[in-house]
């Protein structure tokens, strides 16, 4: 009877606990992937040059909310940015961005990413500096 019993309260105990846990990701340390620009592309605070970078989520065990950016193939960090999660309907099968459009002559801004299979895009936070001198260069109208 005592052996019962304790199986039963550890079983109640893993049900309990498993309830609290952050569900699983099956593809969580799949989560980068490698885009590259012909031309200078806006991230929020900088400007990337035209070349090849690597997107990943900084600590994708946590579901977490930041994007690291790195150089590749040299692996030097460009940023960490906070990013917005956005749902989406159809995840893409392969890395892509989505642009804003900036004012004549300024670079397109990355408004967000899409990792493979993930079913949410993760959307860039850009400063309203950013925003006001967008509508200066084009006249007082946002750019989208």
């Amino acid at each position: 009877m005592t052996s019962i019993r304790t199986v039963a309260i550890s079983a109640l105990t893993a049900v309990f606990v498993a309830s609290f846990s952050p569900p699983a990701k099956a593809d969580s340390w799949t989560e980068n992937a490698l885009i590259t620009f012909t031309a200078s592309v806006e991230i929020p605070g900088r400007v990337l040059s035209a070349g090849t970078y690597e997107f990943r989520l900084v600590n994708p065990a946590l579901d977490s909310n930041l994007v690291e950016i790195r150089e590749f193939p040299s692996g030097e960090v460009v940023a960490i940015l906070s990013t917005v999660r956005d749902p989406l309907v159809n995840p893409p099968d392969k890395p892509a961005v989505k642009f804003e459009p900036r004012g004549p002559g300024a670079p397109e801004a990355i408004e967000e990413w899409f990792c493979p299979g993930d079913s949410s895009g993760y959307k860039f936070i850009y400063s309203k500096k950013n925003k006001n001198e967008e509508r200066n260069e084009t006249g007082g109208r946002p750019g989208k």
